[in-house]
């Protein structure tokens, strides 16, 4: 994907394969016994009042998390009204910046290009539409080591630092799926300031758990936790350690 963006920084096909893939990304569906579903569940119940971040491209935990009737708030803390906060320092398939151009024009894909705000597509009509009609990349970051992105820049932008005030400021934090990529700075700088206790899940003497324990060795946290084996068969212990208790 890095060599891909480089060779093809100036002919629009940078944006062509964004755009795919958002359309790919969108499709994904909510399935009966969804862990994203549960966890919803389990966050609307006992009135959970942590928030949540997503480094993925699909919507599968914002939808979750709409099933389950919260309110979903993307950019600050909700209102005391049954609210849950949702980082995206990547960005997200169904995310688009104001600017829109329908001219059959190429822009190179060095340009960034930003916008007041930030419009959320949910139909998929709409969303298949804007891909098709839009020559602007969907606010999501490259899949690329250096996360780069050419839309909604200020959104990225705010939506990381945000990110790094929700870290500084937790108790305890829980890692699922999130592989140690120290060049990801925006994520694993925050983890590494951060007073928090972190619980991270992933199965036990796999690369990636070997990774976090050398990692949270040299960043000289002493008070971190692995949880040593998958979400799935440590779901009630995650969320626990994080208190978002089972549902009676």
């Amino acid at each position: 994907m890095k060599k891909y963006g480089q060779s093809h920084a100036s002919d629009g096909t940078v944006d062509c394969l964004q755009r795919a893939m958002a359309s790919y990304f969108f499709q994904f569906p909510l399935r009966r016994g969804s862990l994203y579903l549960k966890l919803a569940d389990r966050i609307r119940a006992c009135e959970w009042n942590g928030a949540l971040a997503s480094i993925n491209y699909e919507r599968l935990l914002e939808l979750s998390l709409r099933n389950a009737g919260l309110n979903v708030v993307v950019g600050g803390a909700p209102e005391a009204d049954g609210g849950i906060e949702l980082c995206l320092p990547h960005g997200c398939c169904h995310l688009f910046g104001q600017v829109r151009t329908t001219d059959n024009i190429i822009l190179d894909s060095r340009i960034r290009l930003d916008s007041p705000g930030i419009r959320v597509i949910e139909d998929p009509d709409q969303h298949t539409e804007e891909l098709r009609n839009s020559t602007v990349p969907p606010v999501m970051c490259y899949f690329q080591p250096d996360k780069d992105t050419r839309a909604g820049v200020s959104f990225i932008k705010a939506q990381r630092q945000r990110f790094k005030e929700l870290v500084a400021k937790a108790e305890v934090i829980g890692v699922v799926g999130v592989k140690v990529h120290c060049r990801d700075t925006h994520i694993w700088d925050p983890l590494r300031a951060t007073g928090a206790r972190i619980i991270y899940c992933c199965k036990k003497g796999t690369k990636d758990d070997n990774e976090f324990r050398l990692w949270s060795a040299e960043a000289s946290r002493k008070d971190d936790e692995v949880l040593p084996t998958c979400w799935k068969k440590d779901f009630d212990a995650l969320c626990s350690a994080v208190g978002i208790m089972p549902i009676e």
